[in-house]
C-alpha cells in the first residue's frame, strides 16, 4: 500500500459504546501504546517508501490521572508523534487543519 490515511478516535473525546475502543483508554499515555500497535499493523502493508496520515486532535486533561493538570492540554497528538519517532517511523511535517467556525457571522 502506498498511502494510509486515518482519523482514529481522540482520546476522552467521543463514547462510541464499546469495552476495548480507542480514545477510552484511562491515560494519554495508554491512547498512545494503543496507537503505536496500530501503527505497527499499518507499517506491516505500507511500502517502505509509503506515507501515513493521521488526522489527530487534542483535548484537555479533567483529572491527573488522564496524564496533565486539569485545563491542561493533554498533547496527545505530539506524545504519539515522539512515540512513533522512537519506533522508527519519519516525520515528515505538521499540518494544522484550521476549521473555521460556520456558527460564526460575519
Amino acid at each position: 500500500m502506498d498511502s494510509i490515511v486515518t482519523s482514529p478516535p481522540y482520546f476522552g473525546v467521543r463514547n462510541y459504546g464499546h469495552d476495548r475502543q480507542l480514545g477510552s483508554e484511562r491515560a494519554v499515555t495508554e491512547w498512545v501504546d494503543e496507537l503505536r500497535t496500530v501503527a505497527r499493523e499499518l507499517a506491516r502493508v505500507l511500502r517502505p517508501a509509503g506515507a501515513l496520515w493521521l488526522n489527530l486532535g487534542d483535548s484537555f486533561a479533567r483529572h491527573p490521572a488522564e496524564g496533565a493538570t486539569p485545563k491542561s492540554l493533554l498533547l496527545g497528538p505530539s506524545r504519539l508523534a515522539l512515540a512513533l519517532l522512537e519506533d522508527g517511523w519519519i516525520l515528515r511535517n505538521h499540518v494544522v487543519w484550521a476549521k473555521t467556525n460556520p456558527c460564526r457571522r460575519r
